[in-house]
């Protein structure tokens, strides 16, 4: 049995965090024992992955960021928790877990395995931040980017081509019923039979780039006067979009939804998905949205190319162009028949690609390799 420790550090119940509780679910539990352990900032206690992992029943350590940012007793905490669940190998995700999982691992002896999501560079310390942890990543035992943009970006800065195991992120379905109440969600939003409905899903951080989304509403609104945008997550950038809101006088058009456990029911709800991401990796709502057959407008950035061709699955406008977003999203609003389409092709080919089981033998094999390296080390 290859026990293996989940290295994260949550803020929400994003992307990162849905991969993991995929492996977890996936994997086969007669080989693989499945550990956690969460770095949690300690004035934010109620954590929504830390939650679902406890629902789930698995197996969760936390390690709370009581002292400055990097210091060393993350590591003696991190260690000793190896230790005692008895842990063969690390997979960290996200620029600290892979810090404080790197010296870890040379401490303990132990493989490191990292899965490089993304990079939001949203501030001057986080792009710092991210900065080092690419050169960190030289010394993992393998790196899986979870598109080829990453994996360029990770050669780039002078990775070992023979590290890389590129992994493109998966959605399960049984995820996936949206069976819930579409209609209580028609009476919460006040949905007409004219109302066609924009959505957007994802943390309210400034690199989801919202603000643009919102832009591109207010040049559309006059022409399409019973649409409606549901901005369905939370975050920082909360108050700074209410704002954008009211100034432009889109009350009406505009509903934030907050964080929701189970999205599902709003990919029932909306007719147009959009996401004007600055940057991502392969996005797991993106993913959801081509399950859904729904037309997507996404911002050409990260994988998500890799994903939608432009004209035939989805339409991709430049990152930051809100009247390019606005051009696109009108033309769908204008022309069902092309959004049905779009949306149609969309989800053949997700189908003809998304294949989980193959998905969770990938990483099992990426298991393998580390634990086998290091037994021969």
């Amino acid at each position: 049995m290859v026990n293996v420790l989940q290295l994260i550090a949550p803020v929400a119940l994003g992307g990162a965090e849905n991969v993991l509780l995929s492996i977890n679910r996936l994997i086969d539990k007669s080989h693989f024992n499945i550990f956690f352990c969460n770095f949690i900032n300690p004035k934010r206690t109620r954590n929504p992955f830390v939650k679902k992992l406890h629902e789930v029943e698995c197996d969760v350590s936390i390690i709370y960021l009581d002292r400055p940012r990097l210091d060393f007793i993350y590591v003696l905490r991190l260690a000793r928790i190896i230790r005692s669940k008895r842990i063969d190998i690390i997979h960290s995700h996200g620029y600290m877990p892979d810090f404080f999982g790197l010296i870890a691992s040379k401490i303990t002896r132990r493989p490191i395995v990292s899965t490089v999501h993304g990079w939001t560079s949203s501030t001057k310390a986080i792009r710092t931040y991210e900065h080092f942890q690419k050169k960190l990543l030289r010394y993992f035992d393998i790196v899986i980017p979870v598109s080829q943009k990453i994996s360029d970006e990770l050669i780039k800065n002078g990775i070992n081509p023979f590290k890389l195991r590129k992994l493109n992120n998966i959605v399960t379905f049984e995820d996936l019923t949206g069976d819930n109440v579409a209609t209580d969600l028609n009476q919460t939003y006040i949905t007409g039979p004219h109302t066609q409905i924009i959505g957007v899903i994802g943390r309210l951080s400034k690199e989801k780039g919202h603000i643009f989304l919102l832009q591109a509403l207010a040049k559309i609104k006059n022409d399409f006067p019973d649409i409606k945008l549901l901005i369905i997550g939370d975050g920082d950038q909360h108050s700074k979009l209410v704002q954008f809101v009211k100034a432009h006088k889109l009350e009406h058009q505009v509903h934030f939804c907050g964080f929701q456990n189970d999205v599902s029911q709003f990919y029932r709800l909306i007719d147009i998905f959009v996401l004007p991401s600055l940057t991502e990796g392969i996005p797991l709502v993106l993913l959801e949205a081509m399950y859904f057959n729904k037309p997507i407008v996404a911002t050409d950035v990260g994988g998500v190319p890799e994903l939608i061709k432009n004209g035939y699955n989805g339409k991709l406008v430049p990152p930051g162009n809100p009247s390019a977003l606005a051009d696109n999203i009108a033309a769908i609003l204008r022309d069902k028949l092309y959004g049905q389409t779009l949306g149609k092709a969309a989800h053949q080919s997700l189908i003809s690609k998304n294949n989980p089981s193959w998905w969770i033998n990938e990483i099992q094999d990426t298991y393998l390799l580390a634990y086998l390296k290091s037994v021969k080390a």
